[in-house]
């Protein structure tokens, strides 16, 4: 019904994968960078392998969009920009991959936004996003998530030095069969994972981290302007609209969202109910709120949106261990934040959605 609505109110059909029932699985293969090349071409000889393409994952800093016919939809103060997840790829061999013909026509200069995409930049088919470095992307195509693996937009490109590749497959056969089979082909110190995905899952950093852009949608989106390192200056409207200052059990004063106030609350309420109390220290709280880059040039940290909080950093070795305790996590779980521990952050507890009751 969503994808429906969107269709009739940007008058643009959704665009969704449409491999045959009997296609295969999908994918993702990750690897050493210098193995890259090896696992590429073995990966292609194995009986089964379908189809092979690799994207890379990139950012790109929006300063104004526009819908087809040229309306003004979003624009960023002088020196700011939006931030968008977003990826590169080959057209024919993405296109082979998802089984969405229309995306092998992607000429440079075209991109194509996902559904939720569009929905929060509220343009379609010939809109057009201007970006901090002068280049323009108008839009040929709005797809389903899922078929730009929850990114923002995707355009064509080759990959570029920095770039965060991944490479992805799509193979007729049981997921253990496959890895099976290529490992037998690599060199036994030739590190090797792989996931079978499927398309309704986030697959973020293969961890159920919640997309960029669901979010924004969420939590709302800023506008920037960089400064020094990983540090910028957030859209101080957005500011004022979203983050407070709050009380919190065992944490004490915390300036997170105003969405995530009453979860954490509830959460830090339940560890004192069912006396667990213990397993947070209050002075190895590092905080919520940090507007920064998690790494320059790379994503913003779920903290620039006030969307994370960081429980017993700490040197001590108990302290530490009890951030990634079982009962913890099931507890911040249930009120809606997931764990850091499932992508080597233990203490690290980001908004996933709503509390799970």
């Amino acid at each position: 019904m969503r994808a429906l609505l969107l269709a009739l109110l940007l008058c643009v059909p959704v665009l969704r994968s449409a491999p045959a029932a009997d296609s295969g699985i999908l994918l993702a293969v990750s690897t050493s960078t210098d193995a890259r090349a090896a696992l590429v071409q073995e990966a292609a000889r194995l009986p089964g392998v379908l189809a092979i393409a690799e994207i890379s994952r990139r950012q790109v800093a929006l300063v104004r969009s526009r819908a087809a016919d040229g309306t003004v939809v979003d624009q960023a103060a002088a020196g700011y920009r939006y931030v968008l997840d977003a990826m590169a790829f080959d057209p024919p061999s993405y296109a082979r991959l998802q089984g969405v013909p229309e995306l092998a026509l992607l000429q440079p200069g075209e991109a194509v936004l996902g559904e939720s995409s569009a929905r929060l930049r509220r343009i379609g088919i010939g809109g057009r996003l201007e970006l901090a470095d002068g280049s323009e992307l108008r839009v040929r195509a709005v797809v389903a998530d899922a078929v730009i693996l929850n990114r923002e937009v995707a355009f064509a490109a080759p990959s570029a030095p920095g770039d965060r590749r991944q490479l992805w497959l799509r193979y007729d056969g049981p997921h253990d069969t496959f890895e099976a089979a290529l490992a037998a082909r690599l060199p036994a110190d030739v590190p090797l994972r792989i996931r079978a995905l499927d398309e309704s899952d986030f697959i973020e950093g293969y961890a159920p981290v919640l997309p960029q852009v669901r979010l924004k949608l969420a939590l709302g989106e800023f506008a920037f302007r960089p400064t020094t390192g990983t540090s910028f200056v957030r859209d101080a409207r957005w500011e004022a609209n979203n983050l407070v200052t709050a009380e919190v059990p065992l944490l004490g004063r915390v300036r997170c969202h105003r969405l995530l106030v009453p979860a954490l609350r509830s959460a830090m309420q339940e560890l004192i109910d069912k006396d667990l109390a213990q397993l947070i220290a209050p002075k190895a709280f590092q905080g919520c709120d940090n507007p920064r880059l998690i790494g320059e040039g790379r994503s913003l940290s779920r903290h620039a949106w006030g969307a994370a909080v960081d429980l017993n950093y700490s040197n001590d070795r108990v302290i530490r261990a009890n951030a990634s305790d079982p009962r913890l996590v099931a507890i911040m779980g249930k009120w809606g934040f997931l764990s850091g521990h499932l992508f080597g952050d233990p203490g690290h507890f980001e908004y996933a959605g709503a509390p799970a009751l």
